[in-house]
């Protein structure tokens, strides 16, 4: 009850009140913001300008697709910042014990803006803030200082902006439901952030929302943050990297929304032809690696996973997870996606059994495991290929063939199914 009325109150606060309750823990006795883990570096408007748009004519330049590596080096830029000092905030407000006090996403963004605007960085404001669009201005962006061409760097506040709120949104959800008993909060994900410049031509970024799909996803990457936090320099941040890979396994399942108890085998490979190259490549190559790390104990056991390390795996489970929530396919794409990541399981398994069985001469086994791959692969088309299928694991009997029988159902032809009695 103590805490249902302090949340009550603290909706009633204005900005300036708590600011007032934040003055003595985020202030430092000249009246700048102390931000603790927050750590700030000052450099002359014109140095970061320059900074950007140096790089971006190396980028231009040097890099085999131009513009596009630029646009990507600002996206990943600002992703990562944004990200940061997302987590950063609420831990700085956490560690005061005033997380309730400022909870309102309102007050948090506006607190936001409060430390932006302390460093220089322009004058920033919050315009407008609902469940569906987020509207924020930026007077005098530093990094238009010394630009090529208008609004050159500002993929960096873009992606720096969605990033921020799309983690913002993900802690405030999840540590609400933790003080708060009985209260369920649904986060919020920024699908995209668009620029519109006023007339004086001043930024002007409005990011449109909607509510989180993949919370059990997210719960899982949440608690893998909450982890690396935990641990210090010297660990071994295997167990981190272990609930990371359960995020990413989980948010293959909700996107299809694959209800299992475990996730089947070589799950990933259904999104090869859904998911763009680039975030299929990295959530293959990243799976593999932390996988690594989860299995040390049988294959290294005295290599350990660095902080350093899993921080890179962190940000690319969470990146694909990401990928994932804003997955955009039909109904019937997923139901065909869940269907076919079940019949290959299915196919694994058989495949397995066949593998392991010492009722049939080796050429045979092989024979039968070469066909099982073409099935795989959709390419049994021809109905003797699919005839000596069915002739070999009905030799094989018994639980390969129980398990073979529906498989063989959805694939073979009538006139085969009709022959064998399946």
């Amino acid at each position: 009850m103590l805490k249902q009325k302090i949340k009550s109150n603290a909706l009633t606060q204005t900005l300036e009140e708590v600011k007032t309750v934040l003055s003595s823990a985020l202030f430092l006795h000249n009246g700048k913001l102390s931000t603790g883990t927050i750590n700030y570096a000052a450099f002359r408007i014109e140095t970061l300008s320059l900074i950007f748009e140096v790089a971006s004519r190396n980028f231009r330049r040097t890099a085999e697709s131009g513009s596009n590596a630029y646009d990507e080096f600002l996206a990943d830029l600002g992703e990562e910042v944004g990200f940061t000092f997302a987590r950063d905030l609420i831990s700085r407000v956490k560690s005061r014990d005033l997380f309730l006090e400022v909870q309102d996403i309102r007050k948090l963004i506006q607190l936001w803006a409060l430390f932006e605007n302390e460093t220089g960085a322009g004058e920033t404001k919050l315009k407008s803030c609902s469940h569906e669009k987020i509207v924020i201005h930026l007077r005098n962006n530093p990094l238009r200082r010394v630009e090529s061409s208008p609004h050159a760097q500002c993929g960096f506040y873009r992606n720096y902006i969605r990033s921020f709120l799309n983690e913002l949104h993900t802690l405030r959800a999840r540590l609400i439901q933790q003080e708060i008993e009985q209260v369920t909060v649904q986060a919020l994900k920024v699908v995209d952030v668009l620029e519109h410049p006023d007339a004086e031509d001043n930024c002007v970024f409005v990011a449109q929302l909607r509510p989180e799909i993949l919370t059990r996803s997210f719960d899982a990457l949440y608690n893998a943050y909450d982890q690396f936090y935990k641990l210090s320099e010297a660990d071994d941040f295997s167990s981190c990297a272990s609930l990371a890979r359960s995020a990413l396994v989980s948010a293959q399942m909700e996107a299809i929304g694959l209800q299992a108890e475990r996730a089947p085998r070589q799950l990933f490979k259904v999104f090869k032809e859904v998911l763009p190259r680039d975030d299929f490549k990295r959530m293959d190559k990243v799976y593999q690696v932390a996988s690594k790390y989860v299995h040390i104990g049988e294959t290294a056991p005295s290599e350990k996973l660095t902080r350093s390390r899993c921080w890179e795996i962190l940000r690319d489970i969470r990146r694909s997870v990401y990928a994932f929530e804003f997955l955009n396919i039909t109904e019937e794409q997923r139901t065909e996606l869940r269907n076919t990541a079940m019949f290959n399981d299915r196919l694994a398994v058989l495949t397995e059994l066949v593998q392991k069985t010492e009722e049939i001469p080796p050429q045979e086994r092989n024979e039968t495991v070469r066909l099982l791959s073409q099935l795989k692969e959709r390419k049994l088309v021809e109905e003797h290929h699919q005839v000596r299928l069915v002739e070999c694991l009905k030799r094989l009997g018994g639980k390969v063939w129980e398990v073979a029988k529906p498989i063989l159902t959805e694939v073979i032809t009538a006139t085969i199914k009709k022959q064998y009695g399946l």
